[in-house]
């Protein structure tokens, strides 16, 4: 009887942690630098789509100090410096709660649209800020190629997000 109730334990622990799981994942994967033809290399911030997408859909289970460890997380292993990415999801995140009653219920196609409108402007304002943090204005195109590349991607990787939503967490609410 005991051992029943530990492994729920942990089913319902690994389930409410997927958004974190997922979110943390895509962080790792942003690890890897993109080389595309036209530039020279990107370090793409898949993340980003699973903030969005988990605080649209979940945000019980993607609190505010999670996404400040996702950040902390962030800048050290992109070695940027500390507080540049934890400060851009955490402006995600409160722009995007803040519209959340305006997101949910909509299509796919327009969250797409939205994600888009969003990230835009905060990467051409994470650029600055990384420019004037280093020292030097780096690369124009490179986050230009970032942002769409992300954008492009926005659909499978919001996809797999909302696979897992309805096999797992959508029972919860």
């Amino acid at each position: 009887m005991i051992l029943i109730g530990y492994k729920a334990h942990i089913f319902y622990f690994l389930k409410s942690g997927i958004p974190f799981f997922v979110s943390f994942f895509l962080l790792m994967i942003g690890l890897f630098p993109v080389r595309l033809a036209f530039l020279t290399q990107l370090h793409v911030s898949l993340v980003f789509i699973s903030l969005f997408y988990w605080i649209i859909f979940r945000p019980d289970l993607l609190p505010p100090i999670v996404v400040f460890l996702l950040g902390v997380c962030a800048d050290l292993f992109y070695q940027t410096p500390l507080g540049l990415y934890t400060f851009s999801f955490l402006l995600f995140y409160l722009i995007i709660i803040n519209q959340r009653r305006f997101l949910t219920n909509r299509s796919f196609s327009f969250l797409w649209g939205a994600f888009s409108v969003f990230v835009i402007p905060l990467f051409s304002a994470e650029w600055l800020l990384a420019s004037l943090l280093f020292l030097h204005f780096l690369s124009f195109w490179s986050m230009i190629g970032q942002t769409f590349f992300i954008i492009g991607l926005f659909p499978l990787i919001a996809g797999g997000c909302a696979c897992l939503y309805r096999r797992f967490l959508e029972v919860d609410e």
